[in-house]
């Protein structure tokens, strides 16, 4: 069983009143399939340590408050748990391939070619992947909210006319 996240999520309200983000780092294992039981050529280790996880979870909410319309979400109120999801799973891809380029050697032993983290183009084009899904669930969000601030306090001066005012 996954421990949970020191950055565990409360349940309740954010500030704008809608409920608080629940995703935890045991979801995002869960979502990125980082299981112990999973990792066969990791001998049954976790891919990203939990310190790496929830700096992903910071640089996510970090990303989504610089989008305009500017915000001040923190991990613990954020608005919504797919745009964390993408950010984090954008982030840990982009970590893990700048980990696979640092690391990268490729050698030949006797007409045998083997590689030891040889994987950076699929992580480079994973992040990629996830953080197009990421910057539209961003803007999904930001338009919604934009509108519904917006139009909540639109008033008209036919407002207070009904139908039997015309009538007459």
């Amino acid at each position: 069983m996954l421990k949970k996240s020191r950055l565990m999520l409360l349940q309740g309200e954010n500030a704008a009143g809608r409920q608080a983000s629940m995703v935890t780092l045991e979801d995002i294992r869960i979502y990125a399939r980082d299981i112990p039981e999973l990792n066969i050529l990791l001998e049954g280790r976790l891919q990203s340590p939990d310190e790496l996880v929830e700096l992903a979870m910071r640089l996510a909410a970090e990303d989504f408050n610089a989008t305009p319309p500017l915000s001040a979400y923190r991990v613990e109120d954020f608005p919504s748990d797919t745009v964390m999801l993408y950010g984090v799973l954008h982030h840990l891809a982009n970590a893990e391939a700048e980990r696979q380029l640092r690391n990268q050697v490729t050698y030949n032993a006797q007409g045998l070619n083997a590689g030891i983290d040889d994987k950076y183009p699929q992580y480079a084009q994973l992040a990629a992947y996830y953080k197009q899904l990421f910057e539209q669930k961003i803007r999904e969000h930001k338009v919604y909210s934009n509108y519904a601030s917006c139009w909540g306090g639109v008033d008209s001066p036919y407002s207070a006319l009904n139908e039997y005012d015309f009538r007459e």
